[in-house]
């Protein structure tokens, strides 16, 4: 019996682990692209370079990619948390995701 309980402890750590794991590393990503684009932001208003297409895209594809990851470090301990509970919580986890996910990341849903 205690060789049952030391695997599910184990496993149970190791998905703590995996999802502090991805919750640090997405928060990491996201600074430095956020700060990156902040960065590119700075140089095209002092070079006044408003009108490069490239520099542009460069920047909305950074905070975009920082928005994901923050997406999926929001994402993947929320779902820890409804993982064991009822349909409902599931349900309403999925839709909140979807709905952070148009409105914060793509931009699709205005205010």
């Amino acid at each position: 019996m205690s060789n049952n309980h030391t695997v599910t402890t184990t496993e149970a750590r190791e998905r703590r682990d995996t999802v502090k794991f991805c919750a640090f590393w997405s928060l990491a990503i996201a600074a430095t692209l956020f700060v990156v684009a902040a960065i590119l932001n700075v140089v095209r208003s002092v070079f006044g370079i408003d009108g490069n297409a490239a520099l542009n895209w460069c920047i909305s594809i950074f905070d975009l990619l920082a928005k994901v990851a923050l997406l999926v470090a929001i994402g993947i301990p929320a779902y820890g948390y409804v993982r064991g509970r009822k349909k409902a919580w599931k349900i309403f986890f999925w839709v909140a995701l979807v709905i952070y996910a148009l409105g914060v990341v793509f931009s699709v849903i205005h205010f």
